[in-house]
């Protein structure tokens, strides 16, 4: 092989393995606002709201390129609405086969992937996305003052948290398996794993669903007065983390094995408020090696292309990303909002594939959103590729000199 093509060859595979690496740190990009990430795509509720009763984006979810936006409230009984989360096209929209008014149709959702389910009065209604057919209702109502994890599902299981149990089922069947006794705020299903947080005792306890068994409550220890902790908790494989809502407000990671604390984790902004309502804290979701805390509350200053906007934006909302082997704040997600009047809440719902953050905003402003954002982590083969693909053509290099 000559000096020349052995060169060619060296910067082609070298050029391979930086290309598999930049397009896997670009896709995580975004348009950035004062160190915040905003959203790629907005889904826009149809309907007028003059009085506020719509509730678009109250409830979100997301999972392998299907995002569900609840709005109980929108058109009286509530609706639910499907969409393509790369492209913001509508699929369908899903309402009760037996419409009521002020039923609040949609004011909790989730998605697995078969599955689509959404609260209502009635109870947990589940759909069939394949179809968008409604194969059945489940009786259990999610306590509709609750945070948005009052629905869970993984892997063909659901649980769902009413004002006096936490309830298991099995999607395909419908059957139920399992109950717990207690008040439930919110709930997560990892595994065999079932945490039912109880934010009103600062309570969070994690059970054996298939068993019955308690297995240990979750606390930081040392807690301050009026904290809300357990009012938010999400749980992936062997990690869960429990928000505590308050002044300044945390989330805690603990190991799902024996209930260890790993890390408190605390969202950066740039004023360093401690009003209540500027407070870090609200709807969680974890996926992979990140979980993203909300902070609907949260005001911040923000950037505008180069120029300040006001400096205390009440209620403009964000949502952090963190790494949870490290606890380190890898990413911060806000947007500009609604187009009029009212506060921004974003994050008042979120959740996350993978591949996409979804945030709801709330009640306020018009029109009503729910915002759409890429963030991948980068993938270790993308690096490995480049350092893999340098070394290669070094050795070809070396390799070929030798012979000369």
């Amino acid at each position: 092989m000559s000096t020349t093509t052995t060169r060619l060859v060296f910067f082609f595979t070298a050029g391979l393995g930086l290309i598999g690496w930049f397009s896997s740190t670009l896709a995580r990009a975004g348009r950035i606002s004062n160190g915040y990430t905003d959203a790629d795509l907005e889904l826009i509720s149809e309907v007028p709201d003059s009085t506020g009763i719509n509730a678009f984006g109250i409830s979100v979810a997301i999972n392998n390129g299907v995002a569900l936006v609840g709005a109980s409230g929108e058109r009286n009984t509530g609706q639910a609405h499907l969409y393509n989360s790369h492209t913001a096209q509508l699929l369908t929209t899903l309402v009760p086969d037996k419409e009521i008014p002020g039923d609040a149709f949609g004011r909790h959702v989730a998605l697995d992937k078969s599955y689509a389910l959404v609260s209502s009065l009635q109870g947990t209604h589940v759909y069939d996305l394949a179809t968008y057919e409604q194969l059945y209702i489940l009786p259990e109502t999610p306590g509709h003052l609750s945070w948005s994890h009052a629905i869970d599902v993984e892997l063909g299981h659901a649980v769902i948290a009413t004002a006096t149990e936490s309830v298991v089922y099995d999607l395909a069947s419908g059957e139920r398996l399992a109950a717990f006794n207690g008040r439930a705020g919110t709930m997560s299903i990892s595994g065999d794993s079932v945490i039912i947080g109880d934010y009103r005792n600062d309570s969070v306890s994690v059970y054996n669903w298939k068993s019955g068994l308690h297995l240990f409550d979750l606390s930081p220890g040392n807690l301050p007065e009026s904290t809300r902790f357990g009012v938010s908790v999400d749980a992936y494989d062997a990690r869960v983390v429990v928000v505590a809502t308050g002044v300044p407000g945390s989330a805690y990671v603990f190991d799902l094995t024996n209930g260890k604390l790993i890390h408190e984790l605390q969202g950066s902004h740039s004023l360093g408020n401690t009003q209540s309502l500027s407070s870090f804290g609200g709807d969680v979701v974890i996926n992979g090696s990140i979980a993203i805390v909300a902070a609907y509350r949260l005001g911040d200053s923000l950037l505008l292309d180069g120029e300040e906007l006001e400096k205390y934006e009440l209620n403009q909302g964000a949502a952090y990303a963190f790494a949870l082997d490290s606890g380190e704040q890898v990413r911060k997600f806000t947007t500009l909002g609604p187009q009029t009047g009212g506060w921004a809440q974003y994050g008042f719902s979120i959740d996350y594939d993978g591949q996409q953050v979804i945030a709801g905003i709330g009640f306020g402003g018009w029109p009503k959103k729910a915002f759409l954002t890429t963030f991948v982590v980068p993938e270790p083969r993308s690096f490995v590729l480049l350092v893999a693909g340098t070394v290669c053509a070094y050795l070809m290099q070396f390799h070929a000199s030798r012979r000369h």
